[in-house]
């Protein structure tokens, strides 16, 4: 499998965020239990710092999500929640709601690895999650939702999810992030998003 970032280099001004992303997203299966997610990250890891050298602060937010994703299925925990805080630094400030979104997502799959399955449930049932149409938060949702309803009984998964379902997206992202060791971050970009 090879992607041409020189593409993207040369055509940086005309592609969206979601083009760079999602064209790796399918050319690495990243929801694919049985795909390499070696190999995956190495690819997000090329085009982080090709969208980072094109000033793509957004699109390395996007990124930053994916790796965060690949570190929890490598079994990286501590590297997930670095990547995760990295691009809530980008999409807070902004108010970028599926940026947000997705890390919520990739936090609950975070929390779920580490036997918090009820935590894990209570921030997918956050009304935002349930309403986006993005087929990555989609399936990776369901997918979460179906492990931590085996390791719930019906009662702790009801609790957790009308638990959930009382929470902001912006209350549901601090209890997460809380709940996750993290490390201290570089500071973020100051210039203003340019995509």
């Amino acid at each position: 499998m090879h992607f041409h970032f020189d593409v993207i280099s040369d055509q940086h001004r005309s592609i969206s965020h979601q083009f760079a992303v999602e064209s790796l997203d399918h050319k690495t299966a990243i929801l694919d239990l049985n795909a390499s997610c070696v190999q995956s990250y190495t690819l997000y890891l090329e085009l982080f710092d090709n969208l980072r050298q094109m000033g793509r602060y957004t699109s390395c937010g996007y990124v930053l999500v994916r790796l965060g994703h690949l570190a929890v299925r490598i079994g990286d925990l501590e590297s997930a929640a670095n990547y995760l805080e990295q691009s809530l630094a980008i999409f807070m400030p902004h108010a970028r709601k599926t940026g947000m979104i997705q890390c919520l997502l990739c936090y609950a799959d975070l929390h779920r690895v580490r036997s918090k399955s009820a935590l894990a449930v209570q921030l997918l049932a956050v009304t935002e999650i349930g309403q986006s149409t993005n087929p990555f938060d989609q399936m990776l949702r369901e997918r979460v939702l179906a492990v931590a309803r085996l390791q719930l009984s019906a009662t702790e998964f009801s609790r957790a999810w009308h638990a959930g379902q009382q929470m902001t997206l912006d209350a549901a992202l601090a209890l997460a992030r809380t709940s996750a060791r993290v490390l201290p971050l570089p500071p973020s970009p100051t210039t203003p998003l340019a995509d």
